[in-house]
Order: C-alpha cells, then sequence, then structure tokens
C-alpha cells in the first residue's frame, strides 16, 4: 500500500524508508482499536474522515459503517465518490 512512498524515501535511505514505513504501518493497524485517534481532517469536517502525523505525513482514514473504506499516506483517495486528492500532503 506505502510502496511509492518507500520508493521515494529509499533514493536517500533504505533504513528510513523501512523506519518510516513501518511506523505508518503500526499506526494504520492501530486504527481497529482506536478508531477515532485521530482528528478530524479540517477540509472535510466529517467525523468518519480522520487523519492523524507519522512523521511529516498525514494519515488519512475514511470510515463507513465501522469499517476502514480507504487510508493513505501522501497519495490520492477516491471511496465513496468523495475525492482525497485535493488535501495537501506531505
Amino acid at each position: 500500500m506505502f510502496e511509492s512512498l518507500a520508493e521515494y524515501i529509499a533514493r536517500d535511505s533504505e533504513f528510513y524508508a523501512r523506519a518510516v514505513v513501518d511506523k505508518i504501518v503500526d499506526s494504520a493497524r492501530k486504527l481497529k482499536d482506536f478508531p477515532f485517534a485521530g482528528r478530524i481532517v479540517p477540509e472535510f469536517q466529517d467525523e468518519s474522515v480522520r487523519e492523524r502525523f507519522v512523521y511529516s505525513y498525514r494519515l488519512i482514514d475514511e470510515r463507513a459503517g465501522g469499517q476502514i473504506v480507504a487510508a493513505s499516506a501522501g497519495s490520492i483517495i477516491q471511496r465513496r465518490g468523495r475525492n482525497m486528492s485535493g488535501i495537501a500532503m506531505a
């Protein structure tokens, strides 16, 4: 899911690419247990779209019916007719 981010960071350091992606994945896994841990994304003002920061990257997730329907860090999300490409990502 985060291959392009890892490739981008790996141009400078494979070690940090692995570390950043591991931390993002760890944060994404915690969504199941802590679904409201992040703040509401200011651009949408929708409680189902949340964000948390991992280093300088935004991890954004969208929930529908208690399930995560989209999660992204630094890429475009298109789900349920909502285009999140307008969100400023690091």
